[in-house]
């Protein structure tokens, strides 16, 4: 379910603007250095 809702969120992220998809990278980028 969570899986589903994160493609969910990035799929809207992208088609929103790249500039949300680059703040996402960034977060999910973060995520993972934590």
């Amino acid at each position: 379910m969570r899986s589903f809702t994160i493609m969910s969120l990035l799929e809207t992220f992208l088609t929103a603007s790249q500039g949300a998809t680059i703040l996402f990278l960034a977060m999910l980028i973060y995520w993972q250095k934590r």
